[in-house]
This record gives structure tokens, C-alpha cells and sequence, in this order.
């Protein structure tokens, strides 16, 4: 999507065009509500959060010590050695049991982690797409009610709507971040692109290697010949 374009939303169109002061304002009360750049930076921060809740980091800090327990019962296959007494083999059974337990209880930190952030993300999502809606219904002078409107679009429409106002620069959570992003990933593509082609280019024109100059070794054999042949004559 891209100036000059001409959008279609629910049987309306309009050309694509850079969005007024007034639009930015309407924008900005529209999006106030729904708080998109606190949602978007809650977001971030948590699947960037690559370390873990600090009951993970405890979790992990036992299981690697009762992991440590637990191999002084075992072989280098992983089974219980043979020269352990029934004691032995029962205690490691008790260890093995308390290292599935915190396990268990790390996965379910995990899962429950991953949950809040893929419901956090569905959020922002429904957020955005009911502001970027809302404000296309007014900036295109749409005559039926917003959930006429709303109910009438296509998945399409609405991703179309979304393009434009990213296309605007409006404020829609961390628009900015999120720009500078698929910038980085398109400049990267493209570099990824471009040293494949000069890659192929130059695979496909190599030129052959240029032949060895002769050895002087070869004449001065056939000048020794020569002087031979004459001395015998």
C-alpha cells in the first residue's frame, strides 16, 4: 500500500492519501482508551525476556544440584549402577522423583509464561485492530454504524486498513519500533538477495584460467639437440 493507491473497505473507496493534523488528533483520542503503546511494550518485554521469572532461575539453580545427587547413582548410560545396595537404588528413586517434580513444576512456570504472553499479544491485537477500524469508519465518511461496518469487512480490508495507518505514522502501540524492524529486515533481504545474485553472476561468467607460460627447459633441449647433430656431422 502506497500514496495514490486507491483503498477498498466494505464497498467504500478512497485514495490513499497522508493523513491531516486534525486525523492525527482524532487518531490519538480514538487509540487513548485501548492504551496500545503500554500493551505493545508489555508485550515486548516479555517474550524478550529470555531468562525466565526469578522462580525459574531458582527452580533451574535445584534441579541442577539434585541433577548432581542423582549422578553419583548412576552409570554413564543413565541407568542405576550395579554395585548400589537396595538403600541405594531406593534413594535414587526418591531423588528422581523430587527432579521430575521441580521438573514439572519449571514447565508449568513456562507454559504459563508463554500463555500470557500469547493472550497479551491477542489483546493488543483485537486493541489495534478496533482503533485502526473505528478511525478508517470516520476517515472515510462511512454512513452505516461502526458494527455495520466493522461486521462487513474481510480479513483483507481490514490488514489493507491497518497498512494505511502504519503508512501514516500514526501512533498504533510501538509503531515506530515495529517500522524500524521490518526496515532492518527488508535491508537485510535485500543484501541477502543481492550477494546471491553477484554470486551466481560471477559463478556463471568465470572465466577460464589463462594457460601456463612454456617452460625454457623445452628449448634449450632442442638447442642442445642441434649442437649435437652438427659436432656429429
Amino acid at each position: 500500500m502506497k500514496l495514490g493507491d486507491t483503498l477498498k473497505a466494505a464497498g467504500v473507496e478512497w485514495t490513499v492519501r497522508p493523513f491531516t493534523a486534525a486525523e492525527h488528533q482524532l487518531f490519538d483520542e480514538t487509540a487513548e482508551p485501548y492504551d496500545l503503546e503500554r500493551k505493545a511494550a508489555q508485550l515486548q518485554a516479555m517474550t524478550s525476556a529470555r531468562g525466565g521469572t526469578a522462580r525459574e532461575a531458582l527452580l533451574k539453580a535445584d534441579q541442577k544440584r539434585i541433577q548432581s545427587r542423582l549422578a553419583a547413582f548412576t552409570s554413564e548410560d543413565g541407568g542405576l549402577r550395579e554395585d548400589l545396595t537396595d538403600e541405594e537404588r531406593l534413594t535414587a528413586y526418591e531423588v528422581a522423583l523430587e527432579l521430575d517434580m521441580l521438573t514439572e513444576k519449571l514447565e508449568a512456570l513456562r507454559e504459563e509464561r508463554t500463555v500470557d504472553a500469547l493472550l497479551l499479544e491477542e489483546e493488543l491485537a483485537q486493541a489495534r485492530e478496533a482503533v485502526v477500524i473505528a478511525f478508517m469508519h470516520q476517515v472515510l465518511g462511512v454512513k452505516a454504524p461502526l458494527p455495520v461496518f466493522t461486521a462487513a469487512l474481510t480479513p483483507d480490508e481490514i490488514a489493507s486498513l491497518d497498512d494505511v495507518v502504519m503508512l501514516g505514522k500514526l501512533r498504533l502501540g510501538l509503531s515506530a519500533s515495529t517500522r524500524r524492524q521490518q526496515a532492518a529486515f527488508t535491508r537485510t533481504l535485500a543484501l541477502m538477495q543481492s550477494q546471491q545474485a553477484s554470486g551466481g553472476n560471477a559463478s556463471g561468467s568465470r572465466q577460464q584460467p589463462p594457460a601456463a607460460p612454456r617452460k625454457p627447459g623445452g628449448s634449450g633441449r632442442s638447442k642442445k639437440s642441434s649442437s649435437r647433430s652438427k659436432a656429429g656431422s
